[in-house]
């Protein structure tokens, strides 16, 4: 999953491409409005695949954790380009046959994406955290203590042999 993450995060960079090449006229510009949607489709189907893992087993969740962020990242450049395209729709001479349709989708994708950025945050949120897990310091100074006390180490030749005397395949 992590590569066709990776993969997406290159098609959301080439928005950033596609705004400063697209967006002059109105044939491009609707073509860039229609490409972040699109891009919003793609994000939700990689969700969609996700959570289809999830149930089927799932992933570690440390991995689960990553591709979410991952996931969140890559949403801010359509919702970025989808809020400018929605502010600036209306100032924009466009022909009335094609941007009706597209307008539509641009509303579409941005509740969309809202929708996205919180399930994907609330899943988020209900996976466990690992504890830290460390040593208290004062009670492995105990144990050692109580190791050496009671002569509990043994020299590693001594360990190679009682090995060697368990386990005859360690011979030389």
């Amino acid at each position: 999953m992590t590569e066709v993450l990776e993969r997406a995060r290159e098609r959301a960079q080439s928005l950033q491409q596609l705004s400063a090449r697209l967006s002059g006229d109105a044939e491009g510009f609707l073509a860039f409005a229609h490409e972040n949607c699109s891009v919003v489709a793609h994000l939700s189907f990689i969700w969609t695949v996700m959570i289809h893992r999830l149930r089927r087993g799932g992933a570690p969740a440390k991995l689960f954790l990553e591709e979410c962020d991952l996931l969140l990242t890559l949403m801010s450049a359509p919702d970025h380009f989808l809020s400018q395209i929605a502010r600036v729709w209306h100032q924009r001479t466009l022909p009335e046959e094609l941007a009706k349709p597209v307008y539509t989708e641009v509303l579409a994708a941005r509740n969309r994406l809202d929708a996205l950025a919180r399930d994907v945050r609330e899943a988020r949120e209900k996976i466990p955290r690992s504890p830290r897990v460390s040593a208290n310091p004062e009670e492995l100074k105990q144990q050692i203590k109580q190791a050496d006390e009671q002569q509990e180490w043994l020299p590693l030749r001594e360990v190679i042999t009682r090995l060697r005397q368990t386990d005859p395949s360690k011979q030389e």
